[in-house]
């Protein structure tokens, strides 16, 4: 069962061009940690205390960078389907992790990027 309850704010990932240069951004302005994992363009963000929100930096050079916030959901599935039905198109297909967390991504009608996240991180 998610520790995370249904609904909340339960992860961020902050997109970027250089994950390096960004890395060493967040880390001199707020004092994150960021373990960065190389070989999938992605920094594993602790961003401090016990109630802080889990985060990420990830490199994608395809698309401009931009800020998502993942929602925590009971079924990833059902609520891309509702998404959708209320207008939503979807970015990035129902992935797993496994053990760990089934998520995707939907772009609202104003196609803000949402993440919809089943599991904790």
């Amino acid at each position: 069962m998610s520790r995370t309850p249904l609904s909340a704010v339960a992860r961020f990932e902050i997109g970027c061009s250089d994950l390096r240069r960004s890395r060493a951004f967040y880390e001199g302005l707020f004092n994150w940690t960021v373990r960065s994992d190389n070989a999938i363009g992605y920094g594993f963000v602790e961003a401090g205390g016990e109630d802080s929100i889990p985060g990420g930096l990830w490199e994608d050079l395809e698309r401009p960078p931009a800020v998502v916030i993942y929602i925590q959901v009971a079924d990833v599935e059902q609520a891309v389907a509702r998404a959708i039905e209320l207008g939503a198109r979807l970015v990035l297909p129902v992935t797993r992790i496994p053990g760990r967390i089934r998520f995707a991504r939907i772009a609202d009608p104003d196609n803000n990027i949402v993440g919809l996240i089943e599991g904790e991180w």
